[in-house]
């Protein structure tokens, strides 16, 4: 499958932090969602700790189904740098 994840650590962080808000609302424990997303523990822990860049698509897909995420908002990184501060 093709690479699709964060590639720098402020992205890993980011996404980690996004995951485990996703995970606490959906009310799931990192072992829970493991099992729904057919993944290991130490991966979900991984992922929200911004310790393991290379994100597959597979996983990704296999987490959001997990979650039950049904929208996603995807931001271009140049808008972001051109919000008023």
């Amino acid at each position: 499958m093709a690479y699709v994840g964060p590639d720098t650590s402020r992205e890993r962080a980011l996404f980690g932090a996004a995951l485990r808000r996703a995970r606490i609302g959906a009310g799931h424990s990192q072992r829970a969602l493991a099992h729904l997303a057919w993944l290991n523990q130490s991966t979900i822990s991984r992922l929200e700790t911004g310790t393991v860049g290379g994100l597959r698509y597979d996983t990704l897909m296999r987490l959001l189904f997990a979650l039950q995420v049904i929208e996603i908002r995807v931001v271009a990184r140049h808008s972001l740098d051109r919000r008023p501060r």
